[in-house]
């Protein structure tokens, strides 16, 4: 189960209206066509209820954090709160590291 979408039904468990915020991009070089997948403002789901928007980026293990906080650092946040979902194999719900410190 990708984590990405255990992310966004963790958050609409939570009342949020959550959705996907990733595409797909098709680069294609000669006869070959690789595809990219590229995170909307750094984030892979967007998280939304009455009182405050989410940029959420999943991540499985705590090993690379650092990146994804990183990606994060290259938008600005238009005051969402920004945070990486860290899941473990086997948890039910995740870790929350604030991005902003927050």
């Amino acid at each position: 189960f990708p984590v990405t979408i255990r992310t966004r039904d963790y958050y609409e468990r939570l009342g949020y209206v959550a959705v996907l915020a990733e595409k797909l991009r098709a680069i294609r070089r000669g006869n070959i066509t690789i595809y990219q997948k590229q995170d909307l403002l750094g984030a892979d789901v967007i998280a939304v209820n009455d009182t405050e928007t989410i940029l959420a980026n999943s991540v499985l293990g705590k090993s690379n954090v650092a990146a994804h906080i990183k990606e994060f650092e290259k938008y600005p946040s238009g005051g969402c709160k920004r945070v990486v979902v860290i899941w473990e194999k086997g948890w039910r719900t995740p870790l929350i590291r604030n991005v902003d410190g927050d």
